[in-house]
Parts: structure tokens; C-alpha cells; sequence
């Protein structure tokens, strides 16, 4: 298409970079250390996608099945950082997602990621 300065642009690439990420991450890790019942706590980590050029943030929500997310967990992460850590005390959710996001919104759910979680309970 041509625009009001006369350039060419490509549509499609006006449209993806209007457009919320397809990439995710992987290798999702994360043990839980708090020791309490119904609690989670400890370090969540990740490969980060292998193109962020269209990806802001990682967002990281508490889901009961690993596909509907719940109440997020933490700040948004800023891309190159590829970990949050979850404080002691964190109810505990049977799995843990990660969603990229940049300025116009998140990921669709068929670009989520889940873990599930065990709950590591002390004797």
C-alpha cells in the first residue's frame, strides 16, 4: 500500500506489528519451596522465544486446568529477564502460565505455556 508520504509499505507487516505476539516461551521450570499446604512459593523460569522483536513482557497467571488463565502472579516481567520469583505464601494453583504481551495485548490462549505445580507439603 501506499501512504499519505508516498512509501510502500508491505500490509502484512503493518499488520504483524499491530498485532498481539504468536511467539511464546519454553521450558517452563519452577519447584515449589514453601513447605505449607495450599501455598506455593520459589522461582519460575523460562526460554525466552526466539524472536521478541513483537514481544514487551511476560505475564505470568495462576490457572486451574493450564488453559483458562486466573488472578496473575507478580508484575508483568520485562523481556530479557527470564524468570519471576514467586513469594512464599502464593496460593497454590494447579498450574502456572506464561503469556507474552507487548503494547497492543496478550498472547491468544493457543500461544500459552503452562507448568503444572506440585505442592511441596513438610511432615
Amino acid at each position: 500500500m501506499t501512504t499519505a508520504e508516498g512509501t510502500v509499505t508491505d500490509a502484512r507487516t503493518a499488520f504483524d506489528a499491530a498485532a498481539v505476539p504468536i511467539d511464546k516461551v519454553s521450558v517452563l521450570a519452577f519447584t515449589d519451596t514453601d513447605a505449607d499446604t495450599n501455598q506455593i512459593g520459589g522461582t519460575l523460569s523460562w526460554t525466552a522465544p526466539a524472536d521478541v522483536s513483537n514481544v514487551t513482557n511476560y505475564v505470568v497467571y495462576a490457572s486451574v486446568d493450564g488453559v483458562a488463565k486466573g488472578t496473575q502472579i507478580g508484575a508483568d516481567v520485562t523481556v530479557g529477564t527470564n524468570e519471576l520469583v514467586i513469594p512464599a505464601d502464593t496460593t497454590f494453583a494447579a498450574y502456572i502460565i506464561v503469556v507474552t504481551k507487548n503494547t497492543v495485548g496478550e498472547a491468544i490462549a493457543a500461544n500459552y505455556v503452562n507448568i503444572a505445580v506440585t505442592d511441596n507439603i513438610s511432615n
